[in-house]
């Protein structure tokens, strides 16, 4: 398998393949601001995706295709890592409501860790901390996610 990294403004032929470390990676930089970087990996049978950057509306529209897909396969359980974000807008907070509820109706489960400082704020302030699943550590979030 090999993973590829693009970048905003690559045509196909000028994209450039990375070292493969057995994850997929969706990688997008943009004209110098902020990456948002999604790793995605399989942990005994959970999909584990780790986000990092800034999640705004931009980076957000780049990386919500591969994101619903992962999500919306079959009974997904996904846990989704928030450790490495930094900013969070409310086209992120929306896919994450949507993804929630579109796992939960099909008999999935979504469960979000790594949600600290600002973030952690954030999704209290709008009491999405009652509505998300949030697990305090990793182990925690892969155990709620096989049960």
């Amino acid at each position: 398998m090999q993973t590829h990294v693009w970048v905003e403004g690559q045509t196909p032929l000028n994209r450039f393949p990375v070292a493969d470390s057995g994850d997929s990676v969706h990688n997008l930089a943009h004209k110098g601001r902020s990456m948002i970087k999604l790793d995605e990996q399989a942990v005994e049978g959970v999909t584990v995706l780790h986000f990092s950057g800034s999640l705004t509306q931009e980076e957000v529209a780049s990386i919500e295709p591969a994101f619903h897909t992962t999500v919306g396969r079959p009974t997904p359980r996904v846990v989704i890592d928030l450790s490495g974000v930094d900013a969070v807008t409310t086209p992120a907070i929306s896919m994450f409501l949507a993804a929630s509820r579109t796992a939960e109706k099909s008999g999935g489960k979504v469960i979000f860790t790594g949600v600290r400082g600002l973030i952690a704020d954030i999704l209290h302030r709008c009491r999405l901390d009652a509505i998300l699943t949030i697990a305090t550590s990793m182990d925690a979030a892969l155990a709620r996610a096989k049960t």
